[in-house]
């Protein structure tokens, strides 16, 4: 994440013209996010069902936050992390369906309030 906040700018440069063009690096940074959101898409797989509810829904809100945070912080990849979000998000609310989404916005919520909540206000899914 860091190299990316600092590649960013630098990719811009004239100085750097001769090297890789921004569909490169717009290349890498759509990997970066499809990579996070098959994090998520396996800890969607994973979870269980209890007599109390879904199992391992924090897991699942770990890396829901840093496919949040990579869009956040890296201007650039916004539009990438928030195309993978709305299909992780649609997953999830298809596996968990409602009782089990506000369990993940409370997850999410108590991971990175100010994300957490960024994260349920801006999506259809919960």
């Amino acid at each position: 994440l860091e190299s990316f906040r600092f590649l960013e700018p630098l990719a811009s440069l004239n100085a750097l013209s001769g090297f890789p063009d921004s569909k490169a690096f717009d290349d890498k940074l759509r990997k970066h996010a499809e990579d996070l959101a098959l994090q998520v898409k396996s800890e969607i797989r994973m979870s269980t069902k209890t007599s109390e509810g879904w199992q391992m829904l924090t897991q699942v809100a770990t890396p829901v936050i840093l496919l949040q945070l990579f869009g956040s912080d890296v201007p650039r990849a916004a539009s990438f992390s928030n195309e993978v979000m709305g299909q992780v998000l649609d997953m999830a609310k298809n596996k968990f369906g409602i009782q089990g989404m506000q369990q993940l916005a409370v997850a999410l919520r108590e991971r990175e309030p100010a994300l957490g909540n960024e994260i349920v206000e801006t999506s259809s899914a919960f």
